[in-house]
């Protein structure tokens, strides 16, 4: 049986509210920072940019959430190829909005680029910091109950 709680001593469920309530805020403020930013410096063009980056990153990150809410119950491969299958579609769906962007559009890009790499660096480093504060991974490892394989000292002779 899998155990429920993580390394930390949370719930898996508790676990990801832990580390999203410790870790979005900062991405919050470095996005909300870079869009005042381009406010100030090149218009409301330019933050109507930094804008639709943070709306990137946050349905980038935000699609991981659900899927792993979604599979919070299910074994840690399943999880696994879940995260990997949505992350193939979310880089298609975002190559080809960022096209249709570059089209159809008067958007400024390199706005939308600048909010995107500040947004997503701070909130992997605030992700990163609040997992090593709770002492936690990502994903669960095994339960303590999992048998473990015999070693060679364990075997019989033959």
């Amino acid at each position: 049986m899998r155990s429920n709680a993580s390394p930390s001593g949370l719930r898996s469920e508790d676990l990801l509210r832990a580390l999203l309530l410790r870790s979005a805020p900062w991405a919050a403020g470095a996005g909300a920072s870079t869009i005042l930013a381009f406010l100030l410096i090149d218009g409301i063009e330019a933050a109507a940019a930094a804008v639709a980056g943070l709306g990137l990153v946050v349905f980038f990150f935000g699609v991981d959430v659900l899927v792993l809410r979604a599979s919070a119950k299910m074994p840690p491969a399943f999880t696994a190829l879940a995260l990997l299958t949505e992350y193939v579609f979310k880089v298609l769906f975002i190559a080809a909005l960022l096209w249709g962007l570059s089209h159809w559009t008067t958007l400024d890009l390199h706005a939308s680029a600048v909010t995107v790499v500040v947004t997503t660096v701070t909130w992997v480093a605030a992700l990163t910091v609040a997992s090593i504060r709770t002492r936690s991974f990502y994903f669960d490892g095994p339960a303590d109950d999992a048998p473990e394989s015999a070693s060679d000292d364990d075997r019989p002779a033959k």
